[in-house]
């Protein structure tokens, strides 16, 4: 499995100029400056730790999950709650890990700039662009 990953990676490395995102078009974001080290730092930060995440959208995904009891090994219980609460900060904060480094190496931009086209097609095509 190991030379499959490292295989992955490397290709992954080798075309990610093709794949970059492209900089803000200046008619979305006019005054559009490429993102600093401290800035995809504490994009990082707030997107792992912040308000949203730790008392949004954790505890929303968590309780949701207990809920419906999924998966049943965790229970149907706060003991269960905060096992899924943890999995999931695991889970997002190696995510935007990934995110920032691998984002910082071949120049991708993690922050989001809304369309500023209201129509579904036309927003459709920018999330695509």
């Amino acid at each position: 499995m190991r030379p499959l990953l490292e295989l992955v990676l490397t290709i992954s490395v080798m075309l990610s100029p093709a794949f970059a995102q492209p900089a803000a078009p200046s008619s979305v974001v006019p005054d559009y400056k490429l993102i600093t080290e401290r800035e995809r730092l504490e994009w990082f930060f707030v997107s792992t730790a912040g308000p949203t995440s730790l008392f949004g959208a954790g505890p929303l995904s968590a309780g949701l999950g207990t809920a419906l009891n999924n998966p049943p090994e965790y229970g149907p219980h706060w003991e269960g709650f905060r096992k899924r609460y943890g999995m999931r900060l695991t889970g997002v904060s190696t995510g935007n890990a990934i995110e920032a480094t691998l984002g910082a190496a071949w120049g991708e931009d993690p922050r989001h700039f809304p369309s500023p086209n209201r129509a579904f097609g036309a927003r459709v095509k920018y999330i695509i662009k």
